[in-house]
């Protein structure tokens, strides 16, 4: 397995911002969806929509440790043959912000263009958090 991790720094971010970015709809239609409905406990739901787009990542939550990690079941309605995936992310202080830990996997040696795209969707939404 080849599993996706990325360390971002949000400088003048602090934890509990960057937690509620990731983990309220309000939130995280602030820099990436354009709709949401998530419920931040194990079972609760974890999904985003693009309805002009007609994308649909349908997820659940399936830990969580609150205000520092949260894990969540991700799969796409566009992409029905698919195996689910899990996106693990941990939220730290960080000095003057705070960091987030980005594991999203599984992914094998037969996924790397995969892998790729995933790895570029994350940096560039974590760019556009950063700039909100």
């Amino acid at each position: 397995m080849d599993d996706l991790r990325i360390d971002e720094r949000f400088p003048g971010l602090t934890a509990p911002e960057l937690w509620d970015a990731w983990t309220t709809a309000d939130g995280v239609c602030s820099f990436w969806a354009q709709e949401a409905t998530i419920d931040a406990t194990v079972g609760g739901p974890y999904v985003l929509r693009w309805p002009a787009m007609d994308w649909t990542m349908r997820g659940e939550v399936t830990d969580v440790d609150p205000g520092r990690s949260i894990t969540v079941t991700w799969s796409w309605d566009h992409e029905p043959d698919e195996e689910p995936q899990l996106v693990t992310l941990g939220i730290s202080p960080d000095g003057d912000g705070s960091r987030l830990s980005i594991h999203h996997r599984p992914h094998d040696a037969g996924q790397a263009e995969r892998r790729a795209s995933q790895e570029e969707g994350w940096r560039h939404f974590s760019d556009r958090l950063r700039d909100r």
